[in-house]
């Protein structure tokens, strides 16, 4: 009889550490999901908690806006600050994959930059490699360096290609995926640009552009992510990103 008693509790031991060993895997599991990156919607169409003026704390008192699940900026008039109404994310991001709708009118231009670090009295652009957001007709030819400037190309670095804009007034799917030294953009669902930073050819391609007495540009490591105004209406919607 001792006997049977004991096999029982061994048993009934034995049976516990199994369970307790199947929700410590499922634990586990969990934070293996959450570990290995969501979706964050960084816009959500009707609040700007993640978003922040460049070099301030706070959200701008004029130009942007949130409009029918928008959000929009318009050139304040006569402000004085011409160019200077730029976001930023609060958060700051290594490696991630983010995702947005644009849509600009005539002669619009801005840029959706990444990597950016906040320096007192240097503009956004200077450190911050940038997807461009631009009406084509801005340029009146196209040449080797206008090409470089065009939608969802690598802003005075890489040309884009294939060039698949949608018409002014339409909307735009953005993508931008950093992951270690790789840099994918990504225009209305095609793969417009991918290249690897930090090689002989990128820091090449910096000292032959306007960038070349930048030190700190294309080499932040973790940096904001950044919303431009360069004077042009803009409309961005669905923002969410996510980190690998």
């Amino acid at each position: 009889m001792k006997y049977i008693i004991t096999i029982t509790a061994l048993l009934m031991i034995i049976g516990a550490c199994s369970s307790q060993s199947n929700e410590m895997t499922e634990t586990e599991e969990q934070n293996t999901e959450q570990n290995s990156g969501e979706w964050i919607v960084l816009f959500d169409g009707s609040n700007t908690d993640h978003w922040r003026s460049y070099n301030s704390d706070s959200f701008p008192e004029v130009g942007w806006t949130v409009q029918d699940d928008m959000l929009v900026f318009e050139p304040p008039v006569n402000d004085g600050a011409e160019g200077g109404h730029n976001l930023i994310t609060k958060d700051k991001y290594t490696n991630f994959h983010l995702q947005l709708d644009w849509r600009i009118e005539e002669g619009s231009n801005s840029g959706i930059f990444y990597g950016v670090l906040e320096q007192d009295g240097i503009d956004i652009y200077w450190s911050g490699p940038e997807y461009q957001i631009l009406d084509p007709d801005v340029f009146e030819e196209m040449n080797e360096d206008t090409r470089k400037r065009v939608s969802g190309g690598l802003y005075d670095l890489v040309e884009p290609n294939p060039k698949n804009m949608n018409p002014i007034g339409e909307w735009n799917n953005a993508e931008i995926i950093v992951d270690g030294s790789t840099v994918i953009h990504r225009l209305n669902g095609e793969t417009v640009v991918e290249i690897e930073r930090w090689t002989p050819e990128w820091f090449e391609m910096i000292r032959n552009s306007k960038f070349a007495n930048h030190n700190e540009f294309g080499n932040v490591r973790e940096g904001h992510i950044g919303i431009q105004d360069h004077g042009g209406p803009v409309m961005i919607r669905n923002v969410q990103i996510k980190e690998l």
